[in-house]
């Protein structure tokens, strides 16, 4: 009777083999959280780094814009400026969680992407930009006319 039952129960795993599964599994598990940690945290970097050079590029573009331009406006949400010697006006504003250039109001051309909110402001010799991103980084800018 007892070699009956001996022979049933050589059929299934050790207590010592599930414990080593349940470890290997564990060890799996944590390697792959620590995996994704890693993936996200680059992710950010880079995300942020993005954000630097989109602000740049988008300094710069203002800049080039008011080698042949003159101030119409400034208003909290809203930039207006006017080609020299031409009826033809460039409008920069938030829409959405994007800013937009206008020409004459007709088309537009995304200049920053996954923004929050973009303010406005005249100064003494020009305006500043100010720039709250979607991953929290805010970006300030000031651009002075000649």
């Amino acid at each position: 009777m007892w070699k009956c039952i001996l022979k049933n129960n050589q059929k299934g795993f050790t207590l010592i083999e599930s414990l080593m599964a349940l470890v290997v599994n564990a060890l799996v598990l944590l390697l792959v959280t620590g995996l994704f940690q890693t993936l996200y945290h680059v992710n950010r970097y880079f995300d942020i780094k993005e954000k630097n050079i989109e602000w740049h590029v988008f300094l710069n573009q203002v800049e080039n814009d008011l080698e042949d331009k003159e101030i119409l406006s400034v208003q909290r949400n809203e930039v207006q400026l006017k080609v020299l010697q031409s009826k033809e006006k460039v409008t920069y504003k938030p829409w959405g969680a994007t800013l937009r250039r206008y020409r004459n109001e007709t088309g537009y051309v995304p200049m920053l992407t996954k923004t929050k909110n973009t303010t406005f402001s005249k100064n003494a010799n020009g305006f500043s930009i100010q720039t709250n991103f979607v991953n929290g980084q805010t970006m300030r800018g000031a651009i002075a006319l000649e």
